[in-house]
């Protein structure tokens, strides 16, 4: 159990740190001017809010399990359920969670210079979500 409580710790710490890089992106970058430059800005501040909102939700619900030593024993069971470890393996949503992070950091980043590279960033992050979404939902009917 202490295995599993160091690696919610360090869950916790890198998804902070993420947060932080989406926070500095969104604020730090220079701003464009112009149509494309309101969309990019609505794009940005919407995936920052969406970004802080699932992350924020996310720690404090980790942080909350590893207060409780019951709590921790039902996330355990939770996060070690076979049909559901099956599940996401076969939709390889590990994998495809870091490429819609990395893909929408590229797109906000992207924004700020240039609107062709933002939205192929921005259609390929929709087409990784859809293909995760699928997978999902097939996987789950199916086993």
């Amino acid at each position: 159990m202490e295995k599993f409580r160091k690696g919610l710790t360090l869950q916790v710490v890198i998804k902070c740190i993420l947060a932080g890089g989406f926070v500095l992106a969104v604020l730090l970058l220079p701003q464009r001017t112009g149509h494309m430059g309101d969309i990019a800005a609505g794009f940005q501040w919407g995936a920052l809010v969406g970004a802080l909102g699932s992350l924020g939700v996310y720690i404090v619900y980790t942080i909350m399990s590893l207060t409780s030593q019951d709590a921790l024993k039902k996330r355990y069971i939770a996060e070690t359920d076979e049909r559901k470890l099956y599940i996401l393996q076969k939709s390889g949503s590990v994998g495809l969670d870091m490429c819609t992070y990395g893909l929408v950091m590229g797109a906000v980043i992207a924004g700020k210079y240039n609107e062709v590279v933002f939205l192929t960033l921005l259609v390929a992050c929709l087409f990784v979500l859809i293909v995760r979404g699928a997978l999902y939902v097939f996987y789950a009917n199916r086993y």
